[in-house]
């Protein structure tokens, strides 16, 4: 079937399919998502040895360490977080997680907050210095941040209001000689 803008899509069951978080070599660059997306889904493209970027990579994240043989494990994992232990070699690396790619998702290797990047077209990856590093990856949409604000803001304000009615209409009642009400 032929989805416009798409080439064609097939669907293969792969018998070893990849891990879902994996430390992988190099990075190339390839801005344009419909070139990526031919390059990610080419019988050349090994997703076990690179990763396709749309920007040039950042510096790589976390403290450089004794060189390790290439890995990466999930330690804990929510609906809007996952702990990974991953190990770089002496080149450095980049992460890549095989879970869709938001802008909502945030990045600290090492307890410092790291740039996340759009990886393989769909997924997500962190480049990375040679050593062992702990990342902690968290959902935190913008979104949520604005509404709780905006929501706390309201809440505020509406509680301005309400002491401000109370304390206009207890005052008029001093003013009138009627009882104080509680």
């Amino acid at each position: 079937m032929r989805i416009a803008g798409f080439p064609p899509v097939a669907l293969y069951e792969e018998p070893e399919p990849l891990p879902r978080v994996a430390v992988v070599p190099e990075a190339q660059v390839e801005p344009e998502f419909d070139k990526q997306f031919v390059r990610v889904f080419s019988e050349e493209f090994d997703p076990a040895e690179r990763v396709l970027l749309y920007l040039d990579p950042p510096s790589p994240a976390g403290a450089t360490g004794s060189p390790q043989p290439a890995g990466a494990v999930i330690l804990s994992e929510t609906p809007n977080q996952m702990e990974i232990q991953t190990h770089v070699e002496a080149g450095g690396g980049y992460l890549v997680v095989w879970d869709s790619f938001d802008s909502g998702w945030v990045a600290w290797v090492d307890g410092m907050e790291a740039p996340l990047l759009r990886a393989n077209g769909f997924f997500r990856a962190l480049r990375l210095a040679p050593g062992d590093h702990r990342v902690l990856l968290a959902y935190r949409p913008r979104s949520l941040l604005v509404g709780a604000t905006l929501s706390s803001v309201m809440a505020l304000a509406l509680a301005v209001v309400f002491f401000v009615s109370w304390l206009g209409s207890r005052r008029a009642d001093a003013r009138r000689g009627e009882p104080l009400r509680a």
